[in-house]
C-alpha cells in the first residue's frame, strides 16, 4: 500500500543541476529516464539524441551507449531504461587448483522507440558493448500473427523481474490492431504489456485489459484498456507504473502476471485535465522512482514531483486456524499476533457476535490475548470473531468461528463441591480438554479464562490438571496432569495473565505462567510463588516475596518430562517490560523484601519500590538434560527510593544486596538518587546530582561478571575492589566515578 509522505518528514529542495539544450557530451534533448550503473554512475535516456549519457553524480561526462541509427548497438529516439545484475559462479584452475569464483555481469535494456526494438548491453573491458536486440517475439501465438502483434511497435519503457522482462508497448492507435483473444482487446489508443523470458527473451504473455486476480475487468478504464502507459519500475515483485492519457492519471500496481492489485492517487479530471495543488491528485503522471520505501512520483501536469511511502501491511501468523469448537463452560483462550514487515507498530482489536467476554493484552506491537467461557444455553451457538490488526496506515483483518458444543450432561455432579474447576483448552490441538484449578475460599467477580478477580479471600493457588476421559461417555473427569501446547504462547504469553484483587492477599500459588498480580497501590501483597513457569510482575503497596522455581512438566501422551519457567520478566507482561512496583512502605521503610528466581533469569524487567529493596537473588536450575540454567540479570533495573507515579527520587531507599549465578548484563543497579539534569554521570560533571541510598553488596557466579551496566550508590559496597567489570560498565559512588 502507497501512501504520501508527509512534507514535514522529508523535503525536497534544490542542490544544483548540470546539462542545458544541444548535442554537446553535458546537454540533452528531451531526457526521459534514467536509472544507476554498478559504481553509482548516472544512466541518462536523451531521447532526442538517441544515446544514453553516463554521468557521475557530479555531472561529469563519463561517456554514453548508442548514437542515432538502426543497426547494432544504435538507438533511435529510446525512451526507457532498465538494469539486471547478473551472477555467474564459474570454476578458476590456477597453478593446477580449482576454485569457485562469484562474478557479477551488470547488463542495462533501453526501449529503443524509434526502431520498435528493447536493446540489451553489457559493460565490458571496452565500455558497454552490445549484447542482443528483440524487435520480432518468437513463440508468439498464432492467432495474433495476422495483427503483427509478434511485432514489437513504440516499447516505452523496460524492466526486469527475475526471470522475466516487462516491456510497455506505446506504438499502436488503431484498435484492428488488437484481437478478442487472451488478455487483449481492441481499442483506440490502447496500450500493451509484453512480458519476455529473460534468458532467450521469447514469448511468455501480454496484455492491455485492466483485471484483478480472478480475471474480473476492473472499472474506471475507458474502452476497458490501458491508455498513455509510461514510466515503469520494479518494487520488490510488483509493477509500479504510470497512467497518463486524460481518462486515467493515475499509478498503477500489479503482480508479475499483470493482474492489478492496488492503486495510489486519484486524477484530476474536469474535461481537459488541470493542475491541482491537492494532495495525492496527478495530472498526467509520467515517470517515477524509488529509494527504499519511497517513491517519487514524476507529476507532469502539475509540474511537481510527490513523494509516496509503500507500507507492508500487517499478516497474522496467529492463531493458526480460523475455527474453534469448545464446549459450555469451557476456557478458550489463544493468542493475536500479526506480523510487519516493515517493524510499524500495530494495533490489535478484536469484536465478538453474539458479544461475549474477550480480552485485548496488545501493547507495543506485541500480541492480543482472547478468552472467553461460553456459558451454559450457548450450545450450537457459532459466535464471530473478527480480528483486526492495524499498523496506523493500512490493516488485516481475520475472521474466526467459535462453535459451542454441550458440556457433559454430567456436569454439575462432576463439579459438586469443586466450584473452582474449569476446563482449559489453550489451542491444544489434541483437544484433551486441559483444566484449571482455582482453590479459594472467596468470591469470583471476573473470570474469562485470562484474568481473574476475586474478593473476600487471603489465599489464592492455581494449578493446571490434565482431565481423563470418562469409560464410556467421552467426556473428561476432573484430575490429572498439564502439558500447554500454544506454540506461540509457551515461553511468550502468560497462561493466566492477570490476578486482580482489592483485598490483601498473603499467598498467590501458581503451577503455570502468571502475567501479573495487581492490587491496589495502598494494599500489600505477600508472596506470589510460581512453579514450572514465568511471571511478569506486580503491583502493590509493598511486596513480601516473589519466588519463580524452573519446573517439570510431563506430557501427558508421550510421557515426555521437560522443565519450564523459573523467569521473572517482560515477555509475559503487557508492555514489554515486567514490572514489579511497590508504590508505598513498610514499617522498616521496605517495598520489596525479596525478588527471587531459580533456574531462570531476571530479564526485560524493572523492579522499582518507594523505599528499600532488600534482596534479588538468582539461582542456577537444571534442564531435562541437567545442562545448568538462568542465574543471570538481563537488561533489567533494580532501583530503589523512586516515586513511580512521577519517577521523582526520594531521600531514602537502599538496595540490601543483588546476587547473580551467572552474569549482570545490561542492567542498573541504583539506590535512592537524583539522576540530576543530564543522567547520572558524577556530580564532577553534573553538579545537579544527588545520592542518598546504598548499595550494600553486588554479587555473581565464579564464571560469571557485570557487562555494559549501572551501579550508583551513596557508599560503596564491601566488595567494590572486586568487582569484575568491563569498560562499558559505569560505577559512581557519591557522585565519583569508580
Amino acid at each position: 500500500m502507497l501512501t504520501p509522505e508527509p512534507s514535514n518528514i522529508w523535503q525536497l529542495y534544490y542542490v544544483g543541476e548540470w546539462g542545458g539544450t544541444g548535442s554537446g557530451t553535458k546537454q540533452f534533448r528531451f531526457p526521459t529516464d534514467a536509472s544507476f550503473g554498478p559504481a553509482g554512475e548516472l544512466l541518462i535516456v536523451d531521447c532526442s539524441n538517441s544515446c544514453i549519457k553516463i554521468m557521475d553524480r557530479q555531472g561529469s561526462y563519463l561517456g554514453m551507449i548508442g548514437g542515432l541509427g538502426s543497426g547494432a548497438g544504435q538507438l533511435r529516439y529510446p525512451t526507457g531504461i532498465g538494469t539486471v545484475a547478473l551472477t555467474n559462479v564459474v570454476e578458476v584452475v590456477s597453478n593446477g587448483f580449482t576454485n569457485v569464483v562469484t562474478e557479477v555481469e551488470f547488463n542495462v535494456l533501453v526501449a529503443d522507440y524509434g526502431n520498435n526494438r528493447v536493446v540489451e548491453y553489457t559493460q565490458g573491458t571496452g565500455g558497454w558493448e552490445f549484447v542482443r536486440a528483440v524487435s520480432n517475439i518468437v513463440n508468439y501465438p498464432a492467432d495474433g500473427l495476422a495483427k503483427k502483434l509478434n511485432e514489437i511497435w513504440g516499447p516505452y519503457d523496460v524492466i526486469v523481474i527475475g526471470s522475466n522482462v516487462y516491456i510497455t508497448e506505446v506504438g499502436r492507435s488503431s484498435s484492428s490492431d488488437y484481437i478478442n483473444a487472451r488478455r487483449l482487446k481492441g481499442a483506440n489508443g490502447c496500450n500493451r504489456f509484453i512480458m519476455l523470458a529473460y534468458s532467450n527473451l521469447w514469448y511468455k504473455d501480454d496484455w492491455n485489459i485492466p483485471q484483478d486476480a480472478q480475471t474480473n475487468d476492473v472499472g474506471g478504464f475507458t474502452g476497458n484498456v490501458y491508455r498513455g502507459i509510461r514510466g515503469l519500475i520494479d518494487f520488490e515483485g510488483f509493477l509500479l507504473f504510470a497512467c497518463a492519457h486524460s481518462s486515467q492519471n493515475q499509478y498503477l500496481i500489479t503482480d508479475g502476471n499483470g493482474f492489478i492489485v492496488g492503486k495510489f492517487g486519484t486524477a484530476v479530471i474536469g474535461g481537459a485535465v488541470a493542475p491541482s495543488a491537492v494532495e495525492g491528485q496527478f495530472a498526467y503522471p509520467y515517470n517515477l522512482a524509488r529509494y527504499k520505501s519511497l517513491v517519487f512520483c514524476a507529476d507532469s501536469g502539475n509540474n511537481r514531483v510527490q513523494m509516496w511511502k509503500a507500507n507492508a501491511l500487517p499478516v497474522f501468523d496467529y492463531p493458526k486456524t480460523n475455527w474453534f469448537a469448545v464446549r459450555e463452560l469451557q476456557v478458550l483462550s489463544f493468542t493475536v499476533h500479526a506480523k510487519d514487515d516493515d517493524g510499524d507498530t500495530i494495533t490489535y482489536t478484536g469484536a465478538l457476535t453474539p458479544a461475549g467476554d474477550g480480552k485485548n493484552w496488545g501493547v507495543n506491537s506485541d500480541y492480543m490475548k482472547f478468552s472467553m467461557i461460553p456459558k451454559r444455553g450457548d450450545a450450537g451457538t457459532d459466535f464471530a470473531l473478527v480480528l483486526t490488526a492495524s499498523d496506523g496506515f493500512g490493516s488485516a483483518r481475520m475472521n474466526v468461528t467459535i462453535h459451542v458444543n454441550p458440556v457433559n450432561p454430567n456436569h454439575p455432579k462432576l463439579v459438586a463441591g469443586k466450584p473452582g474447576l474449569y476446563e482449559d483448552w489453550v489451542f491444544d490441538p489434541a483437544d484433551d480438554g486441559d483444566l484449571i484449578a482455582l482453590k479459594f475460599k472467596g468470591t469470583i467477580n471476573h473470570w474469562d479464562g485470562s484474568v481473574l478477580e476475586i474478593s473476600g479471600a487471603p489465599t489464592l493457588a492455581v494449578s493446571a490438571k490434565r482431565a481423563k476421559t470418562l469409560k464410556g461417555t467421552g467426556y473428561d473427569t476432573l484430575y490429572g496432569e498439564i502439558d500447554s501446547t500454544n506454540e506461540y504462547a509457551l515461553n511468550a504469553v502468560a497462561q493466566l495473565d492477570e490476578v486482580r484483587s482489592q483485598e490483601a492477599l498473603t499467598s498467590v500459588k501458581v503451577r503455570g505462567s502468571l502475567g501479573r498480580v495487581v492490587l491496589p497501590r495502598n494494599v500489600a501483597l505477600g508472596s506470589v510463588s510460581v512453579y514450572g513457569g514465568c511471571v511478569g510482575g506486580a503491583d502493590a503497596m509493598t511486596i513480601k516475596k516473589i519466588s519463580v522455581v524452573r519446573g517439570k512438566l510431563k506430557n501427558p501422551v508421550t510421557k515426555a518430562v521437560r522443565t519450564h519457567g523459573g523467569d521473572v520478566s517482560g515477555q509475559y507482561y503487557p508492555g514489554g517490560h515486567g514490572q514489579v512496583r511497590a508504590f508505598g512502605v513498610d514499617a522498616k521503610g521496605a517495598s520489596i523484601a525479596s525478588v527471587a528466581c531459580a533456574g531462570g533469569n531476571i530479564s526485560n524487567a524493572w523492579i522499582r519500590g518507594l523505599g528499600h529493596i532488600m534482596k534479588v537473588a538468582l539461582k542456577l536450575g537444571k534442564d531435562e538434560n541437567k545442562v545448568p540454567m538462568g542465574g543471570s540479570l538481563v537488561r533489567s533495573m533494580v532501583r530503589a527510593g523512586v516515586q513511580l507515579e512521577t519517577s521523582a527520587p526520594q531521600a531514602a531507599g537502599d538496595v540490601g544486596s543483588v546476587k547473580a549465578a551467572d552474569s549482570i548484563v545490561k542492567s542498573s543497579i541504583v539506590a535512592a538518587a537524583d539522576p540530576g539534569v543530564n543522567g547520572f554521570e558524577g556530580t564532577d560533571a553534573d553538579p545537579t546530582e544527588a545520592y542518598f541510598g546504598s548499595i550494600k553488596k553486588i554479587a555473581y557466579g565464579a564464571e560469571g561478571r557485570v557487562v555494559d551496566s549501572l551501579i550508583v550508590s551513596r557508599e560503596a559496597m564491601k566488595n567494590l575492589g572486586a568487582l569484575k567489570r568491563d569498560t562499558n560498565t559505569v560505577v559512581i559512588i557519591n557522585g565519583k566515578v569508580k
